[in-house]
């Protein structure tokens, strides 16, 4: 992905301050792979959907899995349905939801409280 490539990466979780933080962290990732990227935060799971209804694209997506308005778990069939080859991060506080994860074809499972040492893995092993 070197060059003029953009990778479009999506977070989505429904506290902003989060969504922030990891936000940060993404673009610092791709700083050090010297990748250039673009990440949007969303707050809610159907927001997500009418975009990528509406034509957009992304590369990677980091969904939470505890969601107010739709299962991260739904979102991401949905997702696997309109984007085959996206990759699908599931970021969350509850382990017990790993197994259902995988049934999206997720890449990866990351508990909340490890997010911060396990991003950098997996998307440079993405990558």
């Amino acid at each position: 992905m070197e060059g003029h490539i953009m990778l479009k990466i999506a977070v989505l979780d429904d506290k902003a301050i989060f969504c922030e933080r990891i936000s940060k962290k993404i673009y610092s990732i791709y700083e050090k792979m010297h990748v250039a990227v673009n990440v949007d935060c969303y707050s809610n799971g159907k927001e997500v959907m009418y975009e990528v209804e509406d034509g957009k694209y992304y590369d990677i997506y980091v969904l939470d899995i505890d969601l107010p308005d739709i299962s991260g778990i739904d979102l991401g069939q949905k997702l696997r349905k309109s984007s085959p080859y996206c990759y699908i991060i599931f970021l969350t506080a509850y382990p017990q939801y790993a197994i259902e994860g995988y049934s999206v074809r997720a890449y990866q499972y990351i508990l909340k409280d490890e997010w911060e040492t396990k991003l950098d893995t997996t998307l440079e092993n993405i990558q």
